[in-house]
């Protein structure tokens, strides 16, 4: 499969998901993907992410070599879509312990920025909330941070807020 021309004519959650399919019957193109994904085009980068989250939530075995690298493009990413489905995938795999400190700064970030998109600040509570309760001296910062931005965001975004603070006061 030629990953990079797929992308480039086309984006729909079918051409994702047959990318996925194809690299978790064949491991080694993982390296394919993540070249686009990692790379200078805006788009190419965007749509990666795409098949890059239905890989990390399916087959996290696979892009575990790269979780590293993708935590720290979370500053200097392209596309929001880079940020929101590199954070959806730490929601749902475990988070080696040794990218805990930069993830929990760059979530931290995004949920104090009321510009970025609900999807980024709303991902970003859950994988905070993992942290935390990994690291119990974090929390009281986290829910001081929640209480203040819980009322600035969508109907969704204070849901999940009101949610993400009542398991971590409990």
């Amino acid at each position: 499969m030629d990953i990079k021309s797929l992308l480039e004519s086309n984006h729909t959650r079918k051409d994702a998901i047959a990318i996925k399919d194809y690299i978790t019957s064949n491991p080694s193109a993982i390296s394919d993907l993540m070249a686009l994904f990692f790379s200078d085009s805006i788009q190419l980068s965007q749509r990666s992410s795409w098949a890059l989250l239905f890989i990390g939530l399916e087959s996290p075995w696979i892009i575990k070599p790269y979780l590293s690298k993708m935590v720290d493009l979370l500053p200097t990413a392209n596309h929001d879509a880079q940020i929101r489905n590199t954070i959806r995938i730490f929601e749902e795999i475990e988070i080696p312990e040794d990218l805990e400190g930069p993830l929990f700064e760059h979530c931290f970030n995004y949920l104090m920025d009321h510009k970025r998109p609900t999807a980024i600040r709303a991902f970003s509570l859950h994988v905070l909330e993992k942290i935390a309760h990994r690291h119990p001296e974090l929390k009281h910062e986290l829910i001081e941070e929640i209480t203040l931005q819980k009322d600035h965001g969508t109907v969704g975004f204070k849901n999940r807020a009101k949610k993400v603070l009542k398991r971590l006061k409990s």
